[in-house]
């Protein structure tokens, strides 16, 4: 009787956090357990994939939001971005697994689940963060920036609800590129696609932006942190001629040196009028920071080698590397994948050594046969091996661990390799270093015999 009175209880409570229509049992593959938030855009619910036994956070949009053109043109926007996201791994950005429509054709998206707080969050109650503090989530901030704006990835709506902090002080930069609209400090659909008080002064006047517009609203947020009020409170769409005057928020009324000059040199910095006069890139922001606080981060090295400058290319994302490789060779814990294959060909014959074992129950066959759906979806669509537990070689290893023996999720791997090689090719011709050196140190530690990844180290290490 106990049990049944708290499972009511829950229910009961959870009932009051739902959308008037209640919530679909399944979005695509995903089920939905429950709502984690609701606001003007649309609901965020936790969900399950049962293919991959992995819970996720799947955020809906309204349909309302996509009728006419408008609508139409804003479906294709988040298409192209959700696809930019579903490229970037990081350990400082919320990983963006899937995109999809529900039976009603209203988009969805399939992202990591966290457990964590916003900023905002915190401000709200009050929350006062030590200098020490705010910096340190400021270098994160800004380490996935550097990250993302080097792949052409504008963010578009740094604020402190977009900013995840958790238990152990990792931050998470969520919501690439979409313009969240869940609140009253959120702007209306059609006018400003943004948050003004977070916005720079081209973002609040419709301009064109760039990468410098992120890095403006990043110091409205270090501000906020360091005196606990916001730069603009009164800013909204109605009244945003202040910020576009270029004028600059009031000093903190703090002793501490190191605040006030933080505030002279970096924050009023970052938040001049002119684009040309702020920080150019997120790693001039970071150094600023760090001339201040004397504190060196790891993130941003130099070194006179290559692989200390890949070290440096690499900053905050090594640990998302490190996370995709480990759930990589999960399935393969002691051997990398070619010599896996022949291996698993070996164990799959029998005593005479002629014929393979057929042993796989319906289940399995059918669970096999989901999985080659999203490997070879991940394969067309260039997710070869990220983001983490959402890519061609992560599922087709799940194929193998049921069926070791199987010759198309075999090939499946072959295929990774060659597209992961051509891949990196094109980006060498293109002269994006970094980014070949990237891929390159993921795919030698999956594939370290492979001579095209060998051979292309090798130029790597003349370039640099």
């Amino acid at each position: 009787m106990q049990t049944n009175s708290v499972s009511s209880n829950t229910t009961e409570e959870a009932s009051k956090h739902l959308p008037a229509s209640g919530i679909p049992n399944y979005l695509g593959k995903y089920r939905v357990e429950s709502v984690l938030g609701e606001g003007g855009m649309g609901v965020v619910y936790k969900g399950y994939d049962a293919d991959i036994a992995r819970t996720v956070a799947i955020k809906t949009v309204r349909r309302s939001l996509l009728e006419g053109q408008a609508g139409q043109e804003l479906l294709k926007r988040f298409r192209r971005e959700v696809r930019a996201e579903g490229r970037m791994l990081h350990n400082n950005i919320v990983t963006v697994y899937e995109f999809g429509l529900d039976e009603q054709s209203a988009p969805f998206f399939v992202m990591e689940y966290i457990e964590g707080r916003s900023l905002k969050e915190y401000l709200t109650m009050g929350t006062k963060f030590e200098l020490d503090k705010a910096i340190s989530i400021i270098k994160q901030v800004l380490a996935a920036l550097d990250y993302s704006h080097k792949l052409g990835v504008i963010h578009r709506d740094i604020k402190p609800a977009n900013i995840m902090l958790l238990e152990n002080n990792t931050v998470k930069l969520a919501d690439f590129g979409i313009a969240l609209v869940d609140d009253t400090e959120s702007t209306q659909t059609g006018l400003l696609m943004g948050t003004p008080q977070y916005m720079s002064p081209e973002q609040c006047a419709g301009g064109m932006i760039d990468s410098r517009s992120d890095l403006y609203s990043v110091g409205l947020v270090l501000y906020e942190l360091i005196t606990g009020v916001k730069a603009f409170s009164n800013i909204g769409p109605e009244n945003i001629s202040r910020k576009l005057r270029g004028q600059l928020p009031t000093k903190p009324n703090v002793t501490q040196p190191e605040t006030l000059k933080l505030f002279e040199k970096v924050i009023l910095k970052s938040l001049a009028k002119l684009p040309n006069d702020r920080f150019q890139t997120a790693q001039d922001f970071l150094e600023s920071i760090e001339n201040i606080s004397e504190k060196p981060s790891s993130s941003f090295s130099n070194g006179p080698s290559w692989k200390k400058k890949f070290a440096w290319i690499l900053g905050g994302n090594l640990v998302g590397i490190i996370i995709v490789i480990a759930l990589s060779l999960y399935f393969y814990p002691s051997k990398p994948d070619h010599l896996m294959l022949n291996t698993a060909r070996q164990k799959t014959m029998d005593t005479t050594g002629n014929q393979p074992l057929a042993n796989l129950s319906e289940a399995q066959k059918n669970k096999i046969n989901r999985l080659f759906k999203i490997a070879n979806s991940h394969l067309l669509v260039g997710r070869l091996v990220a983001p983490s537990g959402s890519n061609a070689y992560y599922t087709y290893g799940l194929i193998l661990k049921t069926d070791p023996g199987n010759t198309k999720a075999q090939e499946g791997i072959a295929n990774v390799q060659n597209h992961l090689l051509t891949r990196s090719r094109k980006l060498m011709s293109n002269g994006e270093l970094q980014q070949v050196a990237m891929q390159l140190e993921v795919a030698l530690m999956l594939f370290p015999n492979h001579p095209g990844f060998r051979q292309l180290q090798n130029e790597i290490d003349a370039a640099w």
